[in-house]
């Protein structure tokens, strides 16, 4: 199901109204409106994407790119709150190679928030986030240190997750082309993680807070 919104300017939020369906729980609706009006973060575009049912009983899945040139910033054009559905994330194979060489150049990445109709022990809640980061490298930088580094950035940011939940991996990426494929050569850094969100209450979870929180650290390690 997807929920749409007007588009919004830099640090703006939408202020259209959502059309709730039948039977969404009241927690669920709660996260799904606080990111339908959450402010924007400067210098990232938004972008839906839809969360696989394997995961969790329903998501909301938000795709994060920065943009170097951002004066005029798109807003999620929808919000997917998926529940019950065999879907899985947005594939961008359909992107031009220019296109993907373009958003590999400058940080990006997305996050699920997740959620269980029922406590999952090994959330120890409800809600559980999921963050992907990409971002291209020097290839002088290739080395531990700066996986230690961006290990140290990315756990700075994450002041909405619940102390010791923090789960993942910082991947170091060498890319070599070869045969009739365009030279593309390079390296990059990779970060998938996962916690269990902070300030949950009896309304539910402020899962706009969460996705402000992955946006800006995109922008920050394109700094």
């Amino acid at each position: 199901m997807a929920f749409h919104t007007r588009e919004s300017g830099e640090g703006e939020k939408s202020s259209c109204s959502l059309s709730r369906p039948a039977g969404v729980r009241d927690e669920l609706w709660y996260a799904v409106e606080s990111v339908h009006h959450m402010v924007r973060v400067e210098s990232i575009d938004y972008q839906e994407i839809q969360v696989p049912s394997s995961m969790a009983d329903a998501g909301i899945g938000v795709e994060l790119s920065y943009r170097k040139d951002a004066y005029d910033l798109s807003a999620l054009d929808g919000i997917s709150y998926s529940e019950g559905l065999r879907t899985s994330p947005v594939s961008s194979a359909h992107k031009s190679q220019d296109a993907a060489r373009s958003r590999l150049a400058s940080p990006s990445g997305w996050i699920m928030v997740l959620y269980s109709h029922v406590p999952r022990a090994e959330w120890d809640s409800q809600w559980r986030c999921v963050g992907f980061f990409t971002t291209e490298i020097a290839a002088q930088e290739h080395d531990s240190l700066t996986a230690d580094m961006f290990l140290d950035d990315m756990t700075a940011h994450l002041t909405e997750a619940e102390p010791d939940s923090v789960r993942g991996t910082v991947t170091l990426t060498q890319n070599r082309s070869f045969g009739v494929i365009e030279q593309d050569n390079g390296c990059g850094c990779e970060i998938r993680v996962s916690w269990t969100p902070a300030g949950v209450t009896s309304h539910g979870l402020d899962a706009g807070r969460q996705v402000q929180m992955w946006a800006r650290f995109i922008r920050e390690m394109a700094s």
